[in-house]
């Protein structure tokens, strides 16, 4: 019950360190895309005050060419076709790509184009013209990596420390059981012990006061029985005549001693034995029939 106990405490333990890795990784994806999309608010609107002051969009993206594995600018006419972009050339038409679409909302979508995962955002210019500010989402596998590695030497270590809390708390709450059983054991021979109550355990000392009523019960019937026994094995061994108790069945249950020294009979060799073990001879076998109910032939 103990290893059993352990084993589920164990199992609970390790679903939970589970269940905080894999809800720690979505908790930690979905911040740093918010981190990424508050920077790409910021860089949209810095880029939209500069080109409202300069109203040139190509020297607005040479601003930011020494960011340019960071930040990717776009401006794009009315129409769709891509006046300048900071990263690449002879571009398509961008008008049906959902930024444009859906303008001041951040999207998530693999750059053909450079050929990695970006977050885009629009915005409409004044002189109804577009800019667009794309920068790469921060990559999750190097954070994966850590908080994975972290995640399972911590998980590691507190399914070592709850092994032992767990295996002390166990044996602890097992301790008042072990104890009824002890008392148990000794009322089968008899004895009555009572089970002194702990402190703290209030559900097993309720249990406790009902057994030690029921063990104080059992315990005064079987020393009355046993009593009782040991006065008729006195008096049937101490009798010069010789009893045989048979069964319906004329087995032999129950022999005095008489007969034990008459017959040389070995009780626990014999017991249960048919009758004619114990006489052979022919006129009491045939007395035992007459006087006793149907017996096996």
């Amino acid at each position: 019950m103990k290893r059993k106990i352990s084993l589920e405490f164990m199992a609970v333990v390790l679903f939970s360190i589970l269940v905080f890795i894999i809800g720690g990784f979505f908790i930690a994806k979905s911040n740093m895309n918010s981190v990424t999309e508050l920077n790409l608010e910021y860089y949209l609107e810095i880029i939209i005050l500069e080109y409202d002051i300069d109203q040139d969009a190509t020297r607005v993206v040479q601003k930011y060419e020494d960011m340019e594995d960071y930040i990717r600018i776009t401006f794009m006419a009315s129409n769709g076709d891509v006046i300048v972009d900071s990263l690449a050339e002879d571009l398509e038409n961008h008008l049906t790509r959902p930024e444009f679409n859906d303008l001041g909302t951040a999207y998530i979508r693999h750059s053909t184009t450079l050929d990695i995962n970006m977050m885009y955002m629009a915005a409409l210019l004044d002189d109804g013209n577009y800019v667009r500010v794309a920068i790469p989402t921060s990559s999750l596998l190097p954070f994966a990596n850590d908080f994975i590695g972290l995640s399972i030497l911590i998980g590691f270590l507190v399914v070592v420390i709850t092994g032992f809390i767990s295996g002390a708390m166990i044996r602890r709450a097992m301790y008042p059981l072990n104890e009824v059983r002890k008392i148990l054991r000794d009322v089968n021979e008899g004895k009555y012990s009572e089970i002194i109550t702990f402190d703290k355990t209030d559900e097993i000392n309720e249990l406790i006061r009902e057994i030690n009523d029921i063990n104080k019960l059992i315990a005064s019937n079987i020393s009355s029985l046993k009593s009782e026994k040991d006065k008729n094995d006195f008096l049937l061994n101490h009798m010069d005549q010789g009893i045989c108790v048979l069964d319906k069945d004329g087995l032999i249950v129950m022999l005095n001693d008489f007969l034990k020294r008459l017959y040389r009979f070995n009780i626990d060799i014999n017991l249960h034995k048919d009758y004619r073990f114990l006489f052979r001879d022919n006129e009491i076998q045939e007395s035992i029939k007459k006087k006793s109910i149907p017996i096996l032939s």
